[in-house]
């Protein structure tokens, strides 16, 4: 499930700041239940600050997995004890000084936020439930469905576990968290009427489903014998992953992958624009797609959108500013009239030493005054 969430979006390190605060969450949670103590809820509230802080995705998690412990009774007493209050003071205290940075910086988080979920007059709810199956069925499901292949065929249940009110109550609580945040946040987009729905968006609910599969399989026994070849298939299916990547990489053909982003050799506009725009450039995207590929491209740049104002990077020094196209989208998406002698273009041959003729990408970086609206 790490791999999942970290290669949905392998540029956005701050989604596995989320991963272990939700992994810190949980873990706390299930201690303070079996023997509270001022340290535990003090470290709880340090895992609430680092997920909120981490990415807001926390936040849903946060939600969901808060209902579903006041509907467990051993939980509810976690949240219901006046030493609450500690942790609601240390996760306080970062985010009240995060939120004070924020409005000193004049950055609208709220905003920004609020440009992403808006509404669309043109959504369909078809759409939105066409990403809801595809979040089951594409991350949840087939794992569910190789450990059932596994483990359930012939079961005779030895060496099972009885179920104490302990074990019964982390199934219970995760059980309900996963059902919870994912039919919850269905509705609440579909009520909203927002189409800014993405099946990687249900991760935070799902990271704890393996936890909660194999706590049932323990309960039902018979799985002893089976882990290995439990593993194997893993294996397997790691080994295919792999050779998959392998062939995107040195046989890029349009047919196998599309566009075949990974292994589009973006890394060559770095020297280019460090040459041309100095060693801590403004660089202007065409959307949000290509700021991001932008963005790990050229770790030293400060990436704007051309078009999107709610939400900008703070602005700091910079020894030149640049407007990059042809990253994403297409070629000319955005860009400014050309003046003849100004414009970079950049020729870049992929590596794919199976596929000829090879295939390139072609970019233009358009430098910008330093006093530029865009450059801001």
């Amino acid at each position: 499930l790490w791999v999942i969430g970290y290669h949905s979006h392998r540029i956005l390190t701050h989604s596995n700041a989320m991963i272990v605060a939700i992994a810190g969450t949980m873990v706390t949670l299930i201690a303070l239940r079996a023997a509270p103590s001022r340290w535990l809820y003090a470290a709880l509230g340090g895992w609430i600050a680092l997920g909120v802080l981490g990415k807001f995705g926390y936040v849903a998690f946060f939600a969901a997995i808060l209902i579903s412990c006041l509907l467990e009774p051993s939980f509810r007493r976690v949240w219901l004890d006046r030493r609450i209050a500690i942790t609601l003071g240390v996760a306080a205290v970062p985010i009240i000084l995060f939120s004070i940075v924020l409005v000193v910086m004049k950055q609208d988080v709220v905003l920004a936020t609020a440009d992403v979920v808006a509404a669309n007059a043109k959504s369909r709810w078809s759409n939105v439930l066409d990403v809801f199956a595809g979040a089951w069925i594409g991350y949840l499901l087939p794992m569910i469905g190789i450990v059932a292949l596994v483990f359930l065929p012939l079961n005779r249940g030895e060496g099972g576990r009885a179920s104490t009110q302990e074990r019964a109550a982390i199934r219970h609580l995760l059980r309900s968290m996963i059902l919870i945040g994912t039919v919850v946040t269905l509705v609440g987009v579909l009520a909203m009427g927002s189409t800014s729905l993405r099946d990687r968006y249900f991760h935070v609910f799902f990271l704890m489903a393996p936890v909660y599969v194999f706590a049932e399989l323990e309960r039902l026994g018979g799985w002893q014998r089976r882990v290995k070849l439990y593993l194997g298939l893993l294996a397997a299916l790691a080994i295919g992953v792999m050779a998959v990547r392998i062939a995107v990489t040195v046989y890029p053909d349009p047919r196998l992958c599309g566009r075949c982003v990974s292994a589009e050799p973006l890394a060559k506009l770095r020297p280019v624009v460090l040459a041309q725009l100095g060693s801590a450039p403004t660089l202007i995207a065409a959307d949000r797609m290509s700021a991001g590929r932008i963005r790990a491209a050229v770790p030293e740049a400060r990436v704007v959108i051309v078009r999107e104002f709610a939400y900008r990077p703070p602005a700091r020094p910079s020894t030149g500013c640049g407007q990059v196209t042809g990253v994403a989208n297409g070629f000319g998406v955005y860009a400014p009239a050309r003046m003849e002698g100004t414009a970079i273009d950049i020729f870049a041959k992929w590596w794919s030493p199976w596929l000829k003729p090879r295939r390139e990408s072609f970019w233009q970086v358009t430098p910008l005054p330093a006093d530029s609206e865009l450059c801001r």
